[in-house]
């Protein structure tokens, strides 16, 4: 009778613990999509993202005018000439408490062949991280490449250039939103 009960309790306390985790299973996957964790313009095609950050391509934010505030911005860059790896960093002029930084890569100059990838490291509540490109690899002609990420850290950006004309790789950093697209009506 002992060894029955003792069964029937290790049974029930097995299914008990296995409730809980198909619950965790059954999450929605939009729980971790970037479109609902960050602010993104409809139109933003998602590069990389991880729980902290995203970058991201978009149309609609590039067409924006410069927004017309007094919001601080911190601009750093580094001119390449031949094919490089390096880095190269950016002070964070958002230092407010539980805050997003934004921010916006560009790419200037070289020619038809120039091609630059990118991974932007960061500090978030004492713990370093990075977001980055991957092996993609973007022209100068693709436009401006923008990211998030939680917390108002300074960044290191990290690039491996691709060029044989000098090409400048720009980073600004923004202590609000660079563009208020979400308030701009949506055709």
């Amino acid at each position: 009778m002992k060894k029955r009960f003792i069964g029937f309790f290790l049974a029930m306390a097995m299914c008990v613990c296995t409730l809980g985790t198909t619950a965790f299973a059954a999450e929605s996957p939009e729980d971790n999509n970037a479109q609902s964790a960050f602010d993104l313009p409809d139109d933003a095609v998602i590069l990389a993202q991880n729980e902290v950050g995203v970058i991201y391509q978009s149309n609609e934010q590039q067409s924006l005018p410069a927004p017309a505030s007094t919001y601080a911005i911190d601009h750093n860059y580094a001119r390449v000439s031949r094919n490089t790896t390096s880095n190269f960093s950016v002070n964070n002029p958002n230092k407010g408490l539980f805050s997003k930084t934004y921010g916006t890569l560009l790419l200037e100059g070289g020619n038809n062949n120039s091609k630059c990838g990118f991974v932007v490291a960061y500090n978030y509540m004492g713990v370093s991280g990075s977001i980055g490109t991957g092996t993609t690899y973007y022209k100068p002609s693709q436009g401006n490449i923008y990211f998030q990420f939680n917390g108002t850290s300074d960044v290191t950006v990290y690039y491996y250039a691709i060029t044989s004309t000098t090409m400048t790789i720009n980073c600004w950093l923004y202590s609000d939103e660079p563009g208020d697209y979400n308030s701009q009506p949506h055709l």
